[in-house]
């Protein structure tokens, strides 16, 4: 009898060394270096905050307003998958006005000893210092109207600069009210989209004209779309637009929100 419980305990044995195994096989090289030492995958990852701050959206751009309460998580999130950061504001120039304000932050760390708990409450910590940039960011509008179309193009230039293979996140807070009136373009207000067939000639139409950047790779967050629009129609059409205009961009819409929420 004692022959046959030693046997047992041998494969018990056996089969928890197969799972554990089995277990450490599933992570990657680069999941296990990060918990043992703290330290983030060396794979190249970027996240770019931008935030619309034209007339329309300045009681969401005001100093400790819905923007600053977005960017900042957003920021956290960065900091947790340990991303290098941009953000800027777009105004009603953006092509002309393209600034980043927070241009390339590293939130990365070594510190915390080798524990990654430590090691990523550092880089949180490194994000949370940012908040005055983000403050001065939301601040900042020389052109009046605005132009989210540049913007988009500014970012695709940005991703063209960047490693190949890249993990590119973008964050943009707007209305989405696309108004390019003034440089003889589209104006939402005054024609909005009502139909999905209006929709997608206006995508095309945008294509053609040279305003729609390739954004092949990057994963979007759009926070407050139709926010602030106070005709229903038009705020509905907004919504359903940017549903559209971002897979047309060959980015890849993660999340749509009035309020987005990360972590």
């Amino acid at each position: 009898m004692s022959n046959i419980r030693h046997a047992l305990i041998l494969a018990a044995l056996a089969l928890l060394g197969v799972g554990l195994a089995v277990s450490f096989t599933a992570c990657s090289t680069g999941q296990l270096t990060a918990f043992v030492t703290g330290k983030t995958s060396s794979h190249p990852n970027v996240w770019v905050i931008q935030a619309d701050t034209s007339g329309s959206t300045a009681s969401q751009a005001v100093r400790g307003g819905t923007y600053e309460h977005e960017i900042m998580p957003a920021l956290g999130q960065a900091a947790r998958e340990g991303a290098t950061v941009y953000a800027g504001a777009v105004d009603g120039n953006a092509v002309a006005n393209s600034t980043w304000q927070i241009a390339g932050v590293p939130l990365l760390s070594d510190a915390g000893g080798g524990n990654a708990r430590l090691a990523e409450a550092v880089r949180v910590r490194k994000a949370k210092g940012l908040r005055g940039q983000v403050q001065q960011l939301l601040a900042t509008h020389p052109t009046s109207g605005t132009d989210l179309m540049g913007g988009l193009q500014d970012v695709a230039r940005l991703g063209r600069t960047l490693p190949k293979g890249t993990t590119k996140t973008l964050v943009l807070l707007t209305d989405g009210a696309l108004n390019l009136s003034r440089f003889g373009g589209y104006d939402v207000y005054t024609d909005p989209p009502d139909t999905e067939a209006q929709r997608k000639v206006l995508v095309a139409r945008l294509q053609r004209e040279g305003e729609l950047p390739n954004l092949t790779g990057w994963r979007v967050y759009l926070g407050g779309i139709g926010v602030g629009i106070g005709d229903r129609r038009t705020a509905r059409a907004v919504v359903r637009l940017w549903e559209i205009l971002i897979p047309a961009t060959g980015a890849r819409l993660v999340a749509s929100e009035p309020t987005l929420s990360f972590g």
